[in-house]
């Protein structure tokens, strides 16, 4: 009876990857749950795991692992934020590589203004207040600039979810998407 877990080992190349990978590799349910040991005894079987992973890529962490993420929306801050601060950006370089993933939830309300072909920003209504932001060229230039430092921009383009399902239009409203918005 019992589990049994075989488990392949391989240290990660780096300290950067020891310090990201954070790893269960085996898993043996029957350990943990003495019904179903009795159950697999009773019917004459016993339990056996077999939690090898594929070499040599089961333990390779990608080096961009540690990345972080900046929520576009005005509640969190986003447009407060000046992201070319000379200590913003040398913390953020300690992180490169990286990637800087902007968007989230809020990237859905958000809109673009003075860029080249885009359409102007509406006005913020007062219930959108803690949603409702306007991306323009300078914070666009200097969010730019602060994922030069760590590598990689990751950016989610708004789908204008306040029109498509809100704005008095209901849940479900057909939804078209503008290019011109994301151009």
């Amino acid at each position: 009876g019992g589990c049994r877990c075989a488990l392949g080992t391989r240290p990660p190349t780096t300290m950067r990857a020891a310090a990201a990978l954070v790893a269960v590799w085996c898993f043996c349910a029957a350990a943990f749950a003495p019904a179903a040991q009795a159950a697999s005894a009773a019917a004459g079987v016993s339990p056996a795991v077999d939690a090898r992973l594929p070499a040599p890529n089961a333990f390779e962490v990608n080096e961009k692992y540690a990345s972080f993420n900046v929520d576009s929306t005005f509640n969190r801050g986003f447009f407060h934020v000046d992201f070319a601060n000379t200590a913003l950006r040398a913390a953020a370089s300690s992180l490169a590589p990286a990637t800087l993933r902007v968007g989230g939830t809020g990237g859905d309300y958000l809109h673009y203004g003075g860029f080249a072909g885009s359409e102007p920003c509406p006005a913020a209504s007062s219930s959108a207040n803690d949603t409702y932001g306007c991306l323009n060229t300078t914070h666009w230039a200097d969010l730019v600039g602060l994922a030069d430092t760590v590598g990689d921009l990751l950016f989610g383009l708004s789908y204008d979810a306040e029109r498509a399902c809100g704005g008095g239009a209901g849940a479900g409203a057909a939804y078209e998407w503008r290019a011109g918005a994301a151009q």
